[in-house]
């Protein structure tokens, strides 16, 4: 009886050990999917950051050429509309004499305010759009891999292990997916 007692207390000491190999392992783990997961997140933001700084350039550029057009058509707008006024009135309120000692310089004045090229003066915004990514067509697997776990029973157990986790491989071939993407993204810059 003691001796099986003995047997079952080395079990009992080996699983403890398993387990917490294991847990330790498990933590590890646990550390890389975060890792992975906030390194996918990090490009994903910079790419984010990287479009929304491009528009608002974009944005910022285009708006201000549509206000100085607006303003070269509003000063040109305000010259006729000067003219026009100041003619009417001398129509309107003039001596004869005072509507023909004035005409060739109204004729003259008319003629430059016509010749006025505001076609030149025009507002072309561009064609801004924004084509997502297709994300129907990405499954969580190219993001940061995935995990997988075998029941040691499932696999030729020794000595009661608990759980074998053979997931390590497929997580370290995540790291080396992320820095790939990492340094390709470095040399797009």
């Amino acid at each position: 009886m003691l001796s099986s007692m003995n047997a079952v207390q080395q079990r009992s000491d080996k699983t403890k050990e398993e387990r917490m190999e294991w847990l330790s392992h498990v933590d590890s783990v646990e550390k890389m999917v975060v890792e992975a997961g906030e390194a996918v997140k990090c490009l994903v933001d910079r790419q984010v950051s990287e479009c929304l700084q491009k528009l608002q350039s974009v944005k910022n550029e285009s708006d201000e050429q549509a206000k100085t057009g607006q303003e070269q058509l509003q000063l040109v707008l305000m010259k006729m509309e000067s003219f026009h006024t100041y003619s009417r009135e001398l129509l309107d309120k003039g001596r004869p004499s005072d509507v023909t000692r004035a005409a060739v310089e109204l004729h003259k004045r008319a003629t430059e305010l016509l010749n006025n090229d505001v076609t030149s003066v025009q507002y072309l915004p561009p064609d801004t759009t924004f084509t997502p990514a297709d994300v129907t067509q990405v499954t969580s697997s190219q993001l940061i891999r995935k995990l997988s776990v075998v029941d040691s029973g499932d696999v030729a157990a020794n000595d009661g292990a608990v759980l074998n986790c053979m997931f390590l491989l497929e997580l370290l071939s995540l790291s080396y997916i992320v820095l790939s993407f990492a340094v390709i993204a470095e040399c797009c810059i």
